[in-house]
């Protein structure tokens, strides 16, 4: 419905975070369960799956996501390494830390090390704060602007 009502790509939210679903436990549970939305959606999606997954990364890329939603605490370098182009990356510019408490500085120098690592497109981690200052949001745009 998403898809036919215009959207570009369909994001499918996940709880399946390291800390919470080992590998283990994630392929044997919920590989199946992803490939049967994936047939059904049957359009662009894009998998978010908070905290640290890299341990994780191949067995998302091999799912056949058309890209990945990451968060800080995969590195973007490693990230880029492990997906080796089997789908684009989007993030991983931190919430919390960087974005509400950081200076325009930490945001921009996040942001180019994202960029510069390759990933696809620069983003924040998830959920933006409300309270987050408008010049760290810009200090994004500024990086991104500097190109990729």
């Amino acid at each position: 419905a998403q898809l036919q009502a215009g959207a570009d790509a369909v994001v499918l939210p996940d709880h399946a975070t390291g800390n919470l679903v080992s590998p283990k436990t994630y392929k044997e549970f919920l590989v199946s369960v992803h490939h049967e939305m994936l047939d059904r959606i049957g359009g662009p999606t894009i998998l978010h799956v908070c905290g640290d997954c890299a341990d994780r990364l191949d067995i998302f890329a091999e799912e056949g996501y058309d890209g990945y939603h990451f968060e800080w605490q995969v590195d973007a370098r490693e990230a880029v390494r492990i997906v080796n182009g089997r789908m684009s990356l989007i993030g991983n510019i931190n919430n919390a830390q960087t974005l509400l408490r950081g200076t325009p500085e930490d945001v921009y120098k996040q942001a180019r090390y994202s960029i510069e690592a390759g990933v696809d497109i620069l983003a924040p981690e998830c959920a933006v704060p409300l309270q987050t200052p408008v010049s760290n949001l810009k200090a994004i745009v500024e990086a991104a602007e500097e190109g990729y």
